[in-house]
């Protein structure tokens, strides 16, 4: 592999609401239930095998990263390099989209990087369902946790193919989140009202409006967060992406976009059907397009 370089690619996803499964000692059998959303853009990786482990993310260095739990698990060492199209800790799956587009370059097959890729999320408390939404892309319906072949995720046939996004003040770090067991317990509590529901529907409009209801029984979604969404009540339909302080809608995107402007950092987004892939394998003296 040496003088060679590995591209991979991930969309992010969006956790439209979840329950947490992870108490089953095998990390590929851990996770969590519920619906996600896969977005593109979402994550380009490249590796260069060698001696040393470096990482890199939109040109810093990281520690602890999941790009290194993923070269641990492949049996590879070299330099990553990544980079993101939204920030960390936004809710719109960046971590994921960070350890599956590292595994798609280097693993000979989708679920074998898929592997990879949920064990770096669940060994590092970085997320439970992104990458299984990432690997299967569309809107997902998770219907047992983990990655395939263990993991169960079936998929909307019918839905809008673009959003738009509205990232708000703040950070929430999901591994803050899912030790916290005061937060567990509220998750818990609305999982149990809510997900079996929004999995058995099969109309995304019926399911985000589920979300939200989830979303404010947690009590994660704040005041700011609920007055946006009824600013666009009329042209569309939204909630909160889990976990961070971002909204997602749906509807007349660019009405949406118009008055969700001046609240946050709003992007549109694009529903991703295609999932992650491999983009190519390039001499390290050449320029991949």
């Amino acid at each position: 592999m040496e003088n060679r370089r590995y591209i991979g690619y991930s969309p992010g996803s969006i956790t439209v609401l979840f329950e947490i499964r992870d108490a089953n000692p095998d990390p590929l059998r851990r996770g969590s239930r519920g619906v996600g959303i896969a977005i593109s853009p979402g994550a380009l990786t490249e590796v260069i095998p060698g001696d040393e482990v470096s990482v890199h993310a939109n040109g810093a260095p990281l520690e602890d990263s999941v790009q290194e739990v993923v070269l641990r698990e492949l049996g590879v060492r070299g330099t990553v390099r990544t980079t993101l199209s939204f920030p960390i800790s936004r809710g719109l799956g960046m971590s994921a989209a960070a350890a599956l587009s590292t595994a798609v370059a280097l693993a000979p097959t989708l679920h074998r990087a898929g592997a990879a890729a949920h064990v770096a999320e669940i060994v590092t408390s970085r997320g439970l369902g992104d990458v299984a939404t990432a690997m299967t892309g569309g809107v997902t319906l998770r219907r047992v946790e983990g990655v395939p072949p263990h993991g169960v995720v079936d998929r909307l046939l019918s839905h809008p193919p673009r959003l738009v996004l509205l990232m708000m003040e703040g950070e929430m770090d999901t591994r803050d989140v899912l030790r916290n067991p005061d937060m567990r317990r509220a998750i818990a509590r609305a999982a149990g009202k809510y997900v079996d529901a929004a999995l058995s529907s099969g109309a995304l409009c019926e399911i985000v409006r589920i979300g939200r209801r989830f979303a404010e029984d947690t009590g994660l979604l704040s005041r700011d967060m609920r007055d946006a969404l009824e600013e666009i009540s009329d042209v569309g339909y939204g909630s909160m992406a889990f976990l961070g302080p971002t909204l997602f809608a749906f509807g007349d995107v660019e009405e949406i976009e118009a008055r969700w402007r001046g609240l946050g950092t709003v992007m549109k987004a694009e529903v991703d059907i295609g999932g992650p892939r491999r983009v190519g394998i390039a001499e390290d003296n050449t320029t991949l397009e």
